[in-house]
Parts: structure tokens; sequence; C-alpha cells
């Protein structure tokens, strides 16, 4: 979403094109209408308060090419402090080689960020527009002016507890059009992604999807994945029908290693060729560029605890509890 285009003195947020004729075509219009009323353009304290308590924060922006990407910032808990109802200073940067480094240390940028909690299972989104930031001395980062928060459900998140892994610099990013052996494994043994999308003003969403290992397939250069029943607000649905650049995250949980994929991606709402169980529609990413960093977060996280809302890949046809 692009807070320019959503806000009115009397309403407030409204969906863009896209989003409407997402919700539209798949009968959620008014169950839309009501839950916009959660996305505002200030910082709830509630919130404010969790985002201090947070070591990562995933955020979404597109490159000078304009291809989007979505980016992992890390930090001691308290590396995340609002500094208002309507902004946020984040004392931290990608990690050197990641394709959104200069991006958001040089210059102004529209951001989609999510601080999520894997332990608890809580998140929140935070969408805006990035500046770069020296405050708190010596340390360089980002102020993020708010213009959308809101919270989502604890669905599909694989729990993990997360600590500070040993004290070294990343590895050397690799850059490169195509996936390699390593690069597939990680992504058929993932139960937790990111993904960034836009809309067609370039307002930046940034969004967690989750399932059990093996509801992400790779053939070739293209990576396919479901969508399951949510909170049927339909942001990145809605962006990619305006605008099909996207960028994926994943996380190898087990060394800190990311992996960045940026393409264009597609909708497929035919239930016949659904491919994975539960879903409801598949999203076809063409893959454009990857970059591969070891020890990129510097983080270590424990042991995967499955979401009970996440089907099994292969039971196609089957149902999600409710």
């Amino acid at each position: 979403m692009s807070a320019a285009r959503h806000t009115t003195p009397i309403m407030g947020h409204r969906w863009h094109p896209g989003e409407v004729a997402v919700q539209d075509r798949l009968g959620a219009t008014d169950v839309a209408s009501r839950i916009v009323r959660s996305i505002h353009p200030e910082l709830p304290q509630v919130a404010a308060t969790f985002l201090r308590d947070q070591p990562m924060l995933v955020v979404g922006a597109a490159d000078p090419g304009g291809s989007l990407w979505a980016s992992i910032l890390v930090g001691p808990p308290g590396f995340i402090r609002p500094t208002s109802r309507t902004s946020v200073d984040v004392r931290a940067l990608p990690a050197s080689g990641d394709p959104l480094r200069a991006v958001l240390s040089e210059g102004d940028a529209p951001v989609g960020t999510i601080a999520i909690e894997l332990s608890s299972r809580r998140r929140i989104r935070l969408n805006g527009r990035s500046r770069p930031s020296t405050s708190g001395g010596n340390h360089r980062g980002l102020t993020i002016d708010l213009e959308e928060v809101f919270s989502n459900c604890p669905k599909y998140i694989s729990a993990r507890t997360v600590s500070a892994a040993p004290d070294a610099p990343a590895g050397q990013a690799r850059r490169s059009a195509d996936l390699t052996d390593a690069d597939v494994s990680l992504i058929r043994g993932a139960d937790t992604f990111f993904i960034a999308t836009s809309d067609s003003d370039g307002g930046v969403d940034a969004s967690h999807r989750g399932g059990q290992p093996g509801f992400v397939h790779v053939d070739g250069r293209e990576i396919t994945f479901g969508d399951y029943t949510g909170n049927s607000m339909y942001i990145t649905l809605g962006n990619l029908e305006v605008q099909p650049r996207a960028g994926l995250l994943f996380i190898d949980f087990a060394t800190g290693d990311t992996l960045q994929v940026t393409g264009t991606a597609a909708v497929d709402f035919d239930p016949a060729h659904v491919t994975t169980g539960g879903a409801l529609r598949m999203i076809h990413l063409s893959v454009d560029e990857v970059v591969r960093q070891p020890g990129a977060t510097g983080l270590a996280w424990g042991p995967a605890e499955a979401s009970r809302f996440s089907p099994d890949p292969a039971a196609i046809g089957g149902t999600i509890d409710p």
C-alpha cells in the first residue's frame, strides 16, 4: 500500500485498486472493509514496547534499477528505537554486499518492514519511508517515517528461539543469475520466508510466509509457493496485481546464511492448478538475480516448532484447521 493514496480526513486508509480487485475476486470485500480499520499511521505503545525487544527487522525496498529485495537488519534488543508515534530509528544496516545496503544508507526510499518474534509468533508490519540516520553516536542506520502500522495473526509461523551467534563478520556475498544446488536445497527445506512487494505508486510492503518444509517448490529458475487462507487483506496479492516485481528472503536458521531472490511474480487463481496441500492458489516467481551471503544475520536459532495451522504440503485437496 502507499499511504499517500490511502488517507482521507474521514475514512483513514483505504485499499488501492490492485487490493480491491483481488478482494472482490475472492469475495472478501466486506471483511476487508472492516479490517482496514486496523491499519494506523501511528505506533501504539504496545507496538513500541514490542519493537524495543526485537533483535531483527526484515525490510523490503527497491534497488536503483527497480528490482525489489527483502533484507534483514539485526542488532541487540534496543537497536529498533521508536522516537515518536510516527518514526522509528534503526541502528543497523544490511550486511556488506546486500543489495539494499547502499539504498538504505545513502538516500530516502519507500520501505516495507516486518518485526517478527518467532518464539512468540508475534509480528507487526511498519511501512513508510526511510532516510539515513547517524543517531546514537557512531551507530549508522536509518530512520523510518511511518505511514502504515498493523499487526497480523500468528498463523503459519514456525516458532524458534534466537540467540547471538559468535561475533564474526558476514562472509563474502555471492551474486548470480541462477540458483545453486545449495540454494535450491535451502528453499525446498524452508518453513519460513519473507516477501517484499510494491504497489503502482512505489509503496512497499514486507510480509511473512510460512508452512511445513516442502511448501515452496523450485523448478529451474521458477519458485512456486501456495497462498493459504489468511486475514483477507490480500496486500501481497493486490500489489502483484498491479506491479509484478517481488523480492524473497530465505534464512538458514542453522547457520545464519541468507538467500535473497529478486524477480517477477504472478498469481494463478485457478484452484485446479494448486500443487501445495492446503493452498487456495499459487504464486510463481521467475528468478532474475540471487544473492547468497554466509553468516549475514549474526544470529543463531534453535529447532523449529511447527504451527498447527500449517498443512501438509503433499496433501493436495486437504483443509486447514480452523
